[in-house]
Order: structure tokens, then C-alpha cells, then sequence
């Protein structure tokens, strides 16, 4: 049995790009948007972490609770997930609004995408209880806006259907091709008309164009094969990352959701 820390000994390192921060059992960390440098400081205020002054960032994106035996990770925003990566080894974690886990990597990634940025920071942990739990609803953070995507429009359609192969296994790294994309619309009573591979390229291409990830080639890469792939792949984490498109929104592929879709198949929110 591994010898448990004293507890006025560190059980948690974070590496930042501010620095170093050691917390010990008992102590409380959130962590999210740095203050305005002329905000006022109380006496009540609990310790915080800022990672980035970027208005997308949940000013409480999360919150870390040390005891004896490791640390719990709580998703503090409101539509931004974390992503917690094990160093070292082929693990990950996401965790979204409202969610809580037990985290059981030694040494680890939590990284939060907004969109426009990645922020995060290095966790070292020896001393570990390995069970996760979910955890109870949590309170939510201040943010100016996220990602600002048409739930209603054909092209968020196209973006559910490329993030599917993610939606329906999270543990999956596969989006799905433009041909598959073509099979699962034209299959949903959601599309009022025919669609076509140029319509989902034209609806994608779209979306990155919007999120500021645009490239020549309108499945997201200039050349094809693997480039372009990858250029799908960045697309699909970003918007899931981000909690732009979650498990929910396949039941807007059956029509749960959908809109008039428009005569180009983009829908609404098209230039």
C-alpha cells in the first residue's frame, strides 16, 4: 500500500503558464478568465486560477478540489467542456457543463477550448483513488458568447453529421467522410429536398469560414488524402470542444429539430 502524503505536504503540482501552483488536501482551486487588472479584491474571494483574458472564457470554467487520495475536476461553465489528457499514455477525459469526475492520470493535460484559443495546465498527481464518479450540477460562469453557430441551420446539420462517429463514441478520434455525411442527411426527414457532396462542402466550408478556420479546399484542407482529413478533425473538436454540438443534437439528423433548410442547403445563417 503506497504511503499517503503528510498533509501539510503537496498533493497536487499545476504548471501554468504563470508558473508553478502546489495545492495540498483541502484546498480549493477555480480556475478560467483572469480578472480585469482594476477589479477589486475581497477578503472572500476564493483562490483562482486565470488562464487567459479572453471574454469567451468562462470566468469559472472550473474548479479543483484536492483531498488525501488525488483530485476532482468540476466543469464550473456553461457550455465549454473540458479535456483532461493523460501524459504519457493513450487516456482521456471529457467533461461537460455541469459534470464532475475523480482524476485518474499521475501526471496530466486540462485544457479548455473557446474557439479562437486553447488554454490549459499541467497536473502532477502520485497519490490517486482511480474510481471516477459523475458529480451533481454545477453553478455556471460569466461569458460574453460562444461560438455563435445556427442550431436551426442546414450547415449545423452537416457539422452533427460529421461529428456523429464522436457524438455516438466519445472515445472515438473518426469524423465521418463527405460521402458518409451525403448517406446521413439525405437518410433524415430533417432535409427538405435532396443534398448533394458540393451542398455538404458548401455548408462546411461555411462553418469554417465563420469560425475563422477556413482553408482553399471546402472539407477544410488544401490538398486531399490525409491533410483534408485532418482539417475535418479540427473542425469536429473544435465545435465539441467547445460544447457547440453535443449527443443531443443527432436527434436533429431525424428531424427533432430541423428547419426549411434553404434552397442551397446552407439554412439559415447563410451568407
Amino acid at each position: 500500500m503506497t504511503d499517503l502524503p503528510l498533509a501539510r505536504d503537496p498533493i497536487l503540482t499545476l504548471d501554468h503558464p504563470g508558473g508553478r501552483r502546489a495545492l495540498r488536501p483541502g484546498d480549493a482551486l477555480a480556475f478560467g478568465r483572469s480578472p480585469a487588472p482594476d477589479a477589486p479584491v475581497g477578503e472572500d474571494d476564493e483562490p483562482h486560477l486565470g488562464l487567459s483574458a479572453n471574454p469567451r472564457l468562462h470566468l469559472r470554467a472550473g474548479l479543483i478540489e484536492v483531498d488525501d487520495v488525488g483530485w476532482r475536476l468540476t466543469n464550473t461553465g456553461r457550455w465549454l467542456h473540458l479535456r483532461v489528457v493523460e501524459h504519457g499514455g493513450p487516456n482521456r477525459l471529457d467533461l461537460q457543463p455541469g459534470r464532475a469526475a475523480r482524476i485518474p492520470y499521475p501526471r496530466c493535460r486540462v485544457e479548455v477550448t473557446t474557439g479562437d484559443e486553447s488554454v490549459g495546465f499541467d497536473a502532477d498527481c502520485p497519490f490517486l483513488d482511480r474510481a471516477t464518479a459523475p458529480g451533481e450540477p454545477a453553478l455556471a460562469g460569466s461569458t460574453v458568447q460562444g461560438l455563435g453557430l445556427d442550431r436551426d441551420a442546414g450547415y449545423f446539420r452537416a457539422v452533427v453529421a460529421l461529428c456523429a462517429p464522436r457524438l455516438r463514441d466519445p472515445q472515438s478520434d473518426e469524423v465521418a467522410t463527405v460521402g458518409e455525411i451525403v448517406r446521413s442527411l439525405n437518410a433524415s426527414p430533417a432535409e427538405p429536398e435532396r443534398v448533394t457532396a458540393k451542398a455538404v462542402e458548401r455548408r462546411l466550408a461555411h462553418v469554417r469560414r465563420k469560425l475563422g478556420i477556413g482553408a482553399s479546399d471546402a472539407y477544410g484542407g488544401s490538398a486531399a488524402g490525409l491533410e483534408v482529413r485532418d482539417a475535418a478533425r479540427v473542425l469536429a473538436d473544435l465545435v465539441l470542444r467547445t460544447g457547440a454540438v453535443t449527443a443531443d443534437d443527432l436527434a436533429r439528423l431525424d428531424g427533432a429539430a430541423g428547419d426549411d433548410g434553404g434552397g442551397d442547403g446552407l439554412g439559415g445563417g447563410a451568407p
